[in-house]
């Protein structure tokens, strides 16, 4: 599946646009990792893309949340 999306074209899209899928609503965060994370995307920025896929009119995720 990853091969699949690597051969996809890069786009951005809007956040307000994405949406969890089912499964990864169920995944625990740990509130420590979240605040580490956050403080680091503060200060190095996105560093892995968010692969997602159309559904409907929005997007739902693919790989990439953590």
């Amino acid at each position: 599946m990853e091969k699949e999306y690597q051969s996809s074209p890069t786009k951005l899209v809007p956040l307000t646009l994405i949406d969890d899928n089912s499964y990864l609503k169920e995944v625990p965060l740990d509130d420590r990792a979240v605040d580490a994370f956050s403080v680091q995307l503060k200060s190095k920025g996105l560093y892995n893309p968010l692969v997602v896929r159309r559904v409907g009119g929005r997007y739902e995720v693919v790989l990439g949340r953590k």
